[in-house]
């Protein structure tokens, strides 16, 4: 954890200006958490398996990865450069051919096809939200914002400009997502299992969801739930529930977003 997070702090203090960089960091940051979260797995598989929560015993490493493992698990092209997160126990049932169940003389032809509509589905979606971002962000620069024209314009002005800014600059995260889930999608990796109707459920890296975001009503479990989802979900599981000794759940709370604060960056 030290090793990996200090490392990428190094590299943030040395290249981060005030702007949104586009550099090394950026792909390390997703690496890093792979790291940390392979470095807790491992440690689970170390421990009295029959003591672990049931999300740690599912994803502890008993075997150590080899060096190949480490290299595929780690670059592997779907998510090396945004992500999203995913864990070696899922890396190794997919490499070996144990994560999607088939039938008795069905081959690999039934959920190919599945999973082809799927991606297809996801990329012309992110195609449409890189799109918008785009077009939009014309329109709405957000490095508009907090410049001396931006400061004189009126009270609504200002808020209705910051909406749309905001609006749009956040949509191509949506469209970058949603590009990376379908190319995952592909290669069967992120299979999660069959939906009531009989049909592959083919959510298990998908890291937006467009349809709650867009029309949610609520904060917490509508826009926070349905945005940077694998994200969110490693943070809970390998930062805030491993925060447990500190007795306060707020505590925990606060230690797992500082640490997402931090993680995201910082300039001097």
């Amino acid at each position: 954890f030290l090793f990996n997070f200090g490392y990428l702090l190094i590299g943030y203090w040395f290249v981060s200006t005030d702007g949104y960089d586009i550099d090394w960091t950026l792909p390390q940051c997703v690496l890093c958490l792979r790291l940390i979260g392979i470095s807790f797995d491992v440690f689970d598989g170390s421990k009295d398996q029959t003591k672990l929560k049931s999300d740690q015993a599912v994803n502890s490493i008993v075997e150590p990865p080899t060096l190949l493992e480490m290299f595929g698990f780690s670059f592997f092209f779907g998510t090396v450069l945004t992500g999203p997160q995913f864990t070696l126990a899922r890396y190794r049932k997919f490499v070996n051919g144990d994560l999607i169940p088939t039938k008795k003389n069905e081959d690999a032809s039934t959920w190919r096809k599945s999973a082809r509509r799927a991606a297809l589905r996801r990329f012309l979606l992110g195609m449409f939200y890189l799109i918008l971002s785009n077009v939009g962000q014309a329109y709405f620069p957000g490095s508009h914002l907090g410049t001396a024209e931006y400061m004189q314009r009126s009270w609504l002005s200002a808020v209705v400009y910051l909406f749309f800014a905001g609006h749009f600059g956040v949509r191509k995260y949506f469209g970058v997502w949603l590009i990376v889930e379908g190319a995952c999608i592909m290669t069967g990796i992120s299979f999660q299992g069959f939906k009531d109707d009989g049909s592959a459920d083919w959510s298990g890296f998908a890291n937006v969801y467009p349809w709650t975001f867009e029309t949610g009503l609520n904060v917490t479990p509508d826009m926070i739930g349905s945005f940077n989802i694998n994200t969110n979900d490693w943070t809970k599981r390998y930062i805030f529930k491993r925060l447990a000794f500190l007795g306060n759940k707020e505590a925990s709370k606060i230690g797992a977003l500082m640490f997402l604060a931090v993680w995201h960056g910082f300039s001097f």
